[in-house]
């Protein structure tokens, strides 16, 4: 009897697995209890329907034995009702552990293609899907209906279906707005995640994460429409949009594709973010384009379409136009924010730069409440539009959590104070150079990033966070002899300071002519600068040697503050009249360094050594000498390697370098 138990649970788990392949030859229903799984490519024909219950999960083989890669495929007139709930969706992703699939992520099976009946621009209003034979798309029905596309996830799919024919995540050939399509995500897939060869299928609150190509890619005269739709991309994704409509060679070719898309938030990615190319009209509003590598919208191969900014001057032009919206809102876009624009040369390329308060770090998608995207939010093209009071695809409800692969990631909190900005896991000095890039104005930060860097905290970036960071990194005895005032001594083609302890960071703004130079010090942990017209801003990060920069040309400090770990500490700019005492070279050394000292009068000079326990070790000079150049130098030939201090004292001025010594 005890065997008869056992055995119970596995005969059901056998007859529960349920195998797919082939064309469906009547409707079927499939459960959400039962494990799916696509064995070769699966078609739902004309005039039967395939409903998939909320909850179900269909895996799918990486191929199917012949080295292509199975996929759900619906044909001309038949019908997908695959209608998931936000706490029930249906997942289609490939049959593979969690290890395998953070392995290897894209292109583990193919994708689901629907074709339908509605208009193309193709000649002859008929095409084939790439990679399927005898599949056609296309019509002459604009409403055509080929079922619902709810709540469902398509994930790790774009596998080849055919000769190296990679598939889109959700393909939508010819499909029309009878159609439903929304909260729908695309994830990981090798090829785009949404394609619309041609059609008028409509898509609201839809997500394309970190796929391979494009994320919505339109052509073939595609017309339907788009609002609430989101893409993250990562460093291997290519555009965010990829919109053509050119057809056998004309760029004018009918239907002339012109998606209407609105709220719509791109974010992240080394590509440009949209690609408007070929022909393609368009209208976009609301857009949020964020922390984008390259341009942000670029335009190209043009038909005889107006391109314009002026929603006025389209009145009447349907399709042909393209409206870009003055109010698109961008930031930290790493390239031109219009690009390639050449045949509409009267283009004025208007866009908003503006923080939405978003994050690609701490995945934050929803935006500053009352912020840059709740300001000049534009009005919706048409009734079908949902008008809302913010641009992009959030307001601050995040309708991806619970449906998106990105779930449990989103608005995760910053560890404020703790520097490490970069969110390595780790404080070092990649982390400390991000800080000097912000300082400098060479990266923008947005809130989290400026709460993680704010190491002190006082609300404000600058170098005693720097400070703070560097002696977590070298520990508290590297920071023991902390100065409490610094001398910044200016002198004609060099800068240097004095102090009585270490110092932490340095910062200056100088203005100056045009036959400006600089050529910062190398004996320091970190340095940079950046220059704009006649000002230039510096930033010295743990000096070793009191020799800061040299410099050529006629300049003036403007600004300069100084910090130990602890604070912003009082700095003075004198001009010397009686010394100048160079760094100690060589540093490193063994056993011996030296120091030139210039006096321009009889001074009492005193050079002592001490450990970094603060012990005197050695006198290399007490006397005094008369005006002229000396070299003061120490043989270290006794001591054992180390960290050393020497401090020069001249009449009543002491400078102090920190020297290394390695036998």
């Amino acid at each position: 009897m005890k065997n008869i138990i056992l055995l119970i649970p596995i005969l059901i788990n056998l007859l529960s697995a349920v195998d797919h392949c082939g064309t469906l030859t009547s409707d079927e229903t499939w459960a959400a209890s039962d494990e799916h799984l696509l064995t070769c490519q699966t078609f739902v024909p004309a005039g039967v329907t395939l409903t998939i219950e909320a909850g179900a999960t269909v895996k799918s083989l990486a191929d199917d034995g012949n080295g292509l890669a199975p996929a759900l495929v619906v044909m001309q007139g038949g019908m997908l009702m695959a209608e998931g709930t936000a706490g029930a969706p249906i997942t289609f992703t490939a049959d593979m552990t969690d290890a395998e699939l953070a392995a290897n992520p894209r292109g583990n099976w193919g994708g689901v293609i629907i074709n339908g009946y509605a208009p193309i621009a193709t000649t002859g209003g008929v095409n084939y899907v790439e990679g399927l034979e005898g599949v056609p798309y296309g019509g002459s029905d604009p409403d055509d209906n080929s079922g619902v596309l709810s709540h469902v996830r398509v994930w790790h799919g774009g596998r080849s279906i055919g000769m190296d024919n990679e598939i889109n995540g959700i393909t939508l050939a010819g499909v029309g707005r009878g159609t439903t399509v929304e909260y729908s995500e695309v994830a990981y897939n090798l090829d785009d995640g949404f394609e619309m060869f041609g059609g008028t299928v409509d898509l609201h609150h839809c997500s394309v994460v970190n796929v391979g190509d494009d994320a919505f890619d339109t052509d073939e005269g595609y017309q339907g429409r788009g609002q609430f739709l989101f893409v993250h991309r990562d460093a291997e994704s290519d555009k965010a949009h990829e919109m053509d409509s050119k057809t056998n060679s004309d760029f004018d070719s009918q239907p002339r594709s012109h998606p209407m898309f609105s709220n719509v938030t791109v974010m992240g990615g080394a590509e440009d973010a949209l690609r408007l190319r070929e022909g393609t009209g368009g209208d976009f509003r609301n857009y949020i384009i964020y922390d984008v590598g390259d341009d942000a919208i670029r335009n190209d191969d043009n038909g005889s379409e107006l391109v314009t900014q002026d929603f006025s001057a389209t009145a009447g032009l349907y399709p042909d136009y393209l409206y870009i919206s003055s109010n698109t809102l961008m930031w930290n876009v790493g390239n031109q924010l219009f690009n390639d624009f050449e045949d509409t040369p009267s283009f004025a390329g208007t866009a908003i730069e503006a923080d939405p308060g978003l994050s690609s770090a701490y995945m934050v998608v929803t935006p500053t409440a009352g912020g840059a995207a709740y300001q000049s939010v534009d009005a919706v093209a048409e009734a079908w539009f949902t008008q809302t009071d913010y641009k992009g695809a959030f307001g601050q409800d995040n309708w991806l959590e619970g449906l998106s692969i990105l779930s449990g990631t989103f608005a995760q909190e910053p560890d404020c104070g703790s520097g490490d900005v970069n969110l390595d896991g780790s404080i070092n000095v990649a982390d400390i150079v991000i800080m000097v890039q912000y300082i400098l104005g060479l990266v923008q930060f947005n809130d989290a990033d400026i709460c993680t860097a704010d190491v002190n905290p006082d609300g404000v970036i600058n170098v005693v966070d720097i400070v703070q960071t560097v002696q977590f990194i070298l520990g508290p005895l590297a920071f023991e002899f902390e100065a409490s005032y610094v001398n910044i001594i200016k002198g004609v083609e060099s800068v240097s300071y004095d102090s009585d302890g270490l110092v932490g960071a340095v910062q200056f703004e100088l203005t100056h002519d045009a036959d400006f130079s600089i050529e910062l010090a190398e004996d320091v942990m970190i340095a940079d600068y950046i220059t704009n017209d006649n000002k230039t801003l510096i930033i010295i990060v743990n000096p070793y040697s009191n020799k800061l920069f040299d410099i050529k040309g006629n300049y003036k400090i403007s600004e300069v503050i100084s910090a130990n770990s602890e604070t912003l500490i009082p700095t003075n700019v004198v001009i010397p009249d009686d010394f100048v005492l160079s760094n100690a070279y060589p540093n490193p050394f063994n056993p011996i360094t030296t120091l030139n000292i210039q006096l321009s009068n009889e001074s009492l000079v005193v050079a002592k050594v001490f450990n970094v326990n603060g012990q005197l070790v050695d006198i290399i000079h007490n006397g005094v000498k008369n005006a002229g150049s000396y070299n003061l130098t120490w043989d270290a030939v006794n001591f054992s390697s180390g960290i050393y201090f020497i401090e020069t004292s001249i009449d009543s001025k002491t400078l102090i370098q920190k020297v290394s010594l390695i036998k």
